[in-house]
């Protein structure tokens, strides 16, 4: 099946704090300010954005927006984990 682009989707929706998004988007800016040949310096900046990610999904799954499963499937997509928990 295939989907149009163009047709309205029902997508949940969530709050994220203001906070936490000038957060993820000065990491984001740090990340991408780094020079190339700096892998170190850039798998640091990295895992700080990852860590501030999960901080945002644990938020979400504390207030109740997010299930414990969808937790734990948004948490091993963000850590690289070979697939989430559950099916689709």
């Amino acid at each position: 099946m295939t989907t149009d682009p163009t047709e309205a989707v029902d997508r949940p929706t969530f709050t994220v704090s203001a906070a936490a998004l000038d957060v993820a988007e000065q990491l984001r800016a740090i990340v991408a300010a780094l020079p190339a040949d700096n892998a170190h310096d850039r798998h640091l900046a990295a895992r700080l954005i990852d860590a501030a990610e999960l901080k945002k999904l644990a938020d979400l799954r504390d207030a109740g927006v997010l299930t414990e499963e969808e937790f734990a499937d948004r948490k091993a997509i963000l850590l690289g984990h070979d697939k989430p928990t559950s099916e689709p």
